[in-house]
């Protein structure tokens, strides 16, 4: 069953062992209202953050230039010292805005049709090495598990995948703070609601 219809994931904890995300086949109507509204207030954010890192690099230069000016002068050690952390501090903040800078631009889904999210599952469980990078043992296990259908839709591949492994990333650390190796299971199934076919993804893990 092919799944063009899906307009939005859901991502919800359901218990203590299971997490969830849904893509529904519904019509967004007030919440499209609320994302133009995120939208403009994200670009105004990232405006005054652009704005504001740039004012910090015109400080660095400034206190770049008060710190060889002191090497050549007669100032005080403490003097220099304050100079010197007033530099260091700066171009923390600098580096911590441009990275805000980074993350406020637009996300521009790249959607494709017929993405198969088997296929984007499956790389994900087949990944031995993201569980070794959290819990430093190669035998921890990520199972895939698929109802029958065709689970194919219009997405970006790209940013669901990563979804999808943010998830998995979160689920492992969950784990890990339990000290299990239990398998963990990506199941992807169809369930009906109110709304028409809703089509979940869950992850299960007995130690979680």
């Amino acid at each position: 069953m092919p799944v063009t219809g899906w307009s939005f994931w859901r991502f919800q904890q359901i218990s203590n062992d299971s997490s969830r995300i849904e893509a529904m086949n519904e019509p967004l109507t007030s919440a499209t209202d609320d994302r133009q509204i995120l939208q403009d207030l994200g670009r105004a954010c990232a405006e005054i953050v652009h704005d504001v890192r740039n004012e910090l690099n015109a400080l660095k230069l400034y206190a770049t230039f008060l710190l060889k000016r002191s090497e050549k002068s007669k100032w005080q050690p403490d003097e220099r010292e304050t100079v010197t952390k007033l530099l260091a501090g700066l171009e923390r903040s600098a580096g911590d805005l441009t990275m805000l800078v980074h993350y406020s631009r637009p996300i521009e889904p790249a959607k494709r049709p017929g993405i198969s999210v088997q296929q984007i599952v499956k790389s994900i469980c087949s990944d031995r090495e993201l569980g070794a990078r959290l819990t430093g043992d190669l035998e921890q296990t990520l199972v895939a598990e698929y109802d029958s259908g065709d689970f194919r839709g219009e997405f970006d591949p790209v940013l669901l995948t990563q979804a999808f492994r943010a998830i998995t990333v979160s689920v492992l650390k969950q784990q890990r703070q339990t000290g299990s190796l239990d398998p963990i299971k990506i199941r992807l199934s169809t369930e009906g609601s109110k709304s028409g076919t809703v089509a979940v993804v869950d992850w299960e893990g007995v130690g979680l």
